[in-house]
């Protein structure tokens, strides 16, 4: 079973909590799609929101970059570690910063 760092459960969805029926890579893509499931970075989604975050309607940019923003943060909760240092890790394992 795929597990969420940033759900506590994986049943229902994190819009507007209703049954999830989909499971979206918070940093997505073709190349990212594994890091993303290895580091729990996913979000559980009903249909509709899925689809709007992948379409981009209904003020899903808001979702998509929050969902991305949150996968950041949690992948770089390093206390002191140098922030240059953690933002090229970042960027190394997905691509580019997502802040």
């Amino acid at each position: 079973m795929m597990k969420s760092v940033v759900a506590t459960s994986m049943k229902y969805c994190m819009v507007c909590g209703r049954p999830a029926e989909h499971v979206h890579h918070m940093i997505c893509g073709t190349a990212n799609r594994k890091n993303s499931t290895a580091a729990g970075l996913l979000a559980p989604l009903c249909e509709e929101h899925h689809r709007e975050i992948h379409e981009g309607v209904n003020g899903s940019y808001y979702w998509s970059h929050a969902l991305a923003e949150m996968a950041w943060i949690h992948d770089n909760q390093l206390p002191y570690e140098d922030r240059e240092a953690v933002i090229e890790r970042f960027i190394d394992k997905f691509g580019k910063n997502y802040l």
